[in-house]
């Protein structure tokens, strides 16, 4: 019994946490001053990736992993393209009231539902902020092939070669479609909200914070959106 109501206690903790990144997020993307902007943009968005790395369950095998997928689809992916749709929908109510260029704008919108970015990219127009959703996804799904790998080591190594492709095309500003390159650095933080939750588990909250907080600083300019 005493259990069960930590476990409780932990996710309405984490619930919280979660609503406050929200609040953040509204607040970064009001336009306020560009201190407040750069200071809430420089870890809101890592926030919900190592929040999800708290609640992240390991999965042993290929079949529960593909339970998880389809899981995630209907989770992230499927919202996603229901979003998308009532954009679609809410231009062609936009037509039927005179203005011109509905198919122009649908065309607009079908490659920028397609790449997903945050950001414009060249000729695509930015998505907006469901470019989280796909984001999670691919982060998702990098987590569950890190645990596929049984050696700590090897599966350090993989993360950090993830990490340096994503930062050498981010420095060459190519940006890859529906965000697998955002994804490759934040599953550093999924990974480190993992350990956390192992730490807290294993009551070493401490030997965390001294062994693995490399991971934040490392990656923390990336997410600035």
């Amino acid at each position: 019994m005493g259990n069960e109501a930590k476990q409780k206690e932990r996710i309405i903790w984490i619930d919280i946490a979660k609503g406050l990144g929200m609040i953040l997020v509204v607040i970064g993307h009001s336009r306020p001053p560009q201190l407040i902007f750069e200071a809430i943009s420089s870890f809101h968005m890592p926030l919900f990736f190592f929040l999800s790395g708290l609640v992240y369950r390991v999965t042993p095998t290929i079949v529960s992993i593909k339970k998880r997928v389809f899981k995630d689809i209907t989770k992230l992916v499927l919202p996603y393209i229901i979003t998308v749709c009532f954009i679609g929908v809410f231009l062609l109510i936009i037509n039927l009231q005179g203005r011109n260029g509905f198919y122009e704008s649908l065309y607009d919108l079908g490659k920028s539902a397609l790449f997903g970015s945050g950001s414009n990219y060249y000729e695509i127009k930015m998505i907006g902020e469901i470019w989280f959703l796909l984001a999670m996804f691919w982060t998702r799904r990098f987590m569950d092939g890190l645990f596929l790998i049984q050696n700590n080591i090897l599966r350090l190594i993989f993360l950090a070669i993830g990490a340096a492709f994503s930062i050498f095309l981010a420095s060459k500003e190519i940006w890859l479609a529906t965000n697998f390159d955002i994804a490759l650095v934040s599953v550093l933080f999924m990974y480190c909200g993992y350990l956390f939750q192992k730490a807290i588990k294993n009551r070493k909250e401490t030997l965390f914070l001294v062994h693995y907080n490399c991971y934040l600083f490392i990656c923390s300019g990336f997410f600035k959106t």
